[in-house]
């Protein structure tokens, strides 16, 4: 059972909860304000979850996540900032076997 207050974000009042979460901040070619781009994981079913920040996956499964193109963001990554994997939150449990950072220019 979870015991979180805003698992895969369906309360944004709070900071996003999740198993795994995997966020990158950034700055754009304007450079300024730091960016993020974040993309996080859980299991169990959530009512009202942020499926654009959030994905559900089967306990016990080990799955490959593969991101979209952060350069089609509408402020596309520079320069990164930062790169954090992650969980958080209470009642639960996720692995990270591997991570892969593919540039090209």
């Amino acid at each position: 059972m979870n015991e979180a207050g805003n698992l895969a974000n369906n309360n944004p009042r709070w900071f996003p909860e999740g198993a795994v979460q995997v966020r990158l901040k950034y700055k754009g070619e304007s450079g300024g304000k730091p960016l993020e781009w974040y993309h996080g994981f859980y299991a169990q079913s959530v009512e009202g979850a942020d499926t654009a920040h959030f994905s559900q996956v089967n306990v016990g499964n080990w799955f490959v996540y593969t991101s979209p193109n952060l350069m089609m963001l509408s402020i596309p990554p520079t320069r990164l900032m930062e790169i954090r994997v992650y969980g958080f939150g209470w009642e639960f449990v996720g692995q990270v076997a591997s991570i892969e950072l593919i540039g090209q220019y």
